[in-house]
């Protein structure tokens, strides 16, 4: 159920998607992380978007599935699916989750007969959160990092590390301010460090996710 179209379960909570055998095999791959979800909510206009971008770029894509319990902070929402993004989460659940990627991604360059050379992720929303503290923190090794209606409103610049993939930042004007202010601050911390980023504020857009989102912080 949570693989929709086109795109194949790997495991109960882990979608992929890849161009057609009769493309050359992918050596890139985007792990796209989703918002938070309710549990009766599909993901298919997300996968949609996702697989737009990346088959047309012909890379592959993941699409895992946050875990139950970590959207704590309101008892309605406790049974929804997402990301961690408070510190004391991300300690405890931020390297399982990551470490299960390995697994998926491994299963996926056997089934396809390649190697991925470079990996993406990207974050909407909660999703967001969470890749900023695997960019900044090094949780996952990516060439690139996404974050789209997200940011980081405190970073311990202490735990910053040697390895810096470029950022791509976007954030709608319509959003709220907590979102844009953590947007804003993160590009505001990664110019402190002269971290390779792009920081976008758009126009007439409010908390939501663009295919041109993909793409934009795809060419970066």
């Amino acid at each position: 159920d949570w693989c929709t179209g086109e795109w194949l379960g790997l495991d109960e909570g882990t979608c992929f998607i890849a161009p057609p055998t009769n493309q050359a095999a992918p050596t890139e791959v985007l792990v796209f992380l989703h918002g938070m979800m309710p549990p009766d909510v599909s993901p298919k206009t997300m996968q949609q978007m996702v697989a737009q971008v990346a088959l047309a770029h012909g890379a592959a894509a993941l699409f895992p599935r946050g875990d139950k319990g970590l959207c704590s902070w309101d008892p309605s929402v406790v049974d929804w699916y997402c990301w961690p993004t408070s510190r004391k989460n991300v300690d405890a659940h931020g390297a399982a989750l990551v470490s299960g990627w390995g697994g998926a991604l491994a299963q996926v360059e056997s089934l396809l007969g390649t190697t991925f050379k470079r990996r993406y992720v990207l974050g909407f929303s909660n999703g967001g959160y969470f890749a900023t503290y695997i960019g900044l923190e090094q949780l996952w090794l990516a060439d690139g990092v996404g974050v789209v209606a997200a940011g980081r409103s405190f970073v311990d610049q202490s735990q910053l590390p040697s390895q810096r993939p470029p950022f791509y930042i976007a954030a709608g004007e319509l959003d709220i301010a907590d979102v844009k202010n953590s947007a804003e601050n993160l590009a505001y911390v990664l110019s402190l460090h002269s971290w390779p980023h792009t920081f976008v504020l758009q126009s007439n857009k409010g908390h939501e996710l663009w295919p041109s989102d993909i793409e934009a912080a795809w060419k970066r």
